[in-house]
């Protein structure tokens, strides 16, 4: 879990500087919601997006998550503007301990010391409006990654089997280099094929019917 990296962590490294100059950093939590069964899951997809910001133009379709940190955004008056652009659903929470649940298996909300439950940030963006300098913190490494937010099928084809995840990522980069959005290209991909090996069918084969044909006593058996 990327939140156990010391220079990961919210108050120190990288995220000291994108919270002192652009007012996003990454929270030290996992995004979690209970399943039925008593344990925690931490894949998810969501719709709930910021559409006015460019980078979620033409972005339709769930946007998949497996393992996101939730997002501190400042969106207080600042030489920076800071805008969450995903949000996550409203039964969710972030896990303070999450490599605790995997270890001991302890699943308890702890209200106070975990990130409330709610609406959480998963992806920001921020502008400094002075230098126009900008950033993008995503809390997902797998947002991204190929065998899961860039999951396709076939492998290594264009059939992704979340497109909304590449989309937004194009738009990312195009924002980030502050690229004209009217020559900005919306690509369309194809329809992903299956994305596990079908289970066999097993087709039982009848056994034949044996048929007996009654022996007939020959001619000379009969007469001898």
């Amino acid at each position: 879990i990327e939140m156990n990296d010391r220079t990961l962590r919210s108050d120190r490294g990288l995220f000291v500087l994108t919270w002192s100059g652009y007012g996003v950093r990454a929270r030290d939590d996992v995004i979690v919601a209970e399943t039925g069964d008593g344990g925690l899951s931490r894949d998810f997809t969501t719709v709930d997006v910021n559409s006015r910001h460019p980078i979620l133009r033409n972005v339709t379709g769930p946007l998949a998550f497996f393992g996101a940190r939730s997002i501190e955004v400042d969106s207080s008056i600042q030489p920076y503007s800071a805008q969450p652009l995903v949000y996550t659903g409203s039964q969710y929470y972030g896990e303070t301990t999450y490599v605790d649940y995997l270890q001991l298996n302890i699943e308890l909300y702890n209200p106070g010391i975990d990130t409330p439950r709610g609406r959480l940030p998963v992806i920001a963006a921020s502008e400094n409006r002075t230098t126009g300098a900008r950033v993008v913190v995503i809390g997902d490494g797998g947002f991204a990654a190929n065998g899961e937010g860039f999951l396709s099928a076939p492998s290594n084809t264009a059939g992704f089997v979340f497109p909304a995840n590449v989309q937004l990522m194009m738009n990312a980069v195009a924002w980030l280099v502050n690229a004209d959005d009217t020559q900005t290209e919306t690509f369309e991909f194809p329809t992903p094929g299956p994305t596990a090996t079908p289970t066999p069918v097993v087709t039982l084969t009848p056994t034949p019917e044996v048929i007996t044909t009654p022996e007939v006593e020959s001619a000379d058996e009969t007469t001898g």
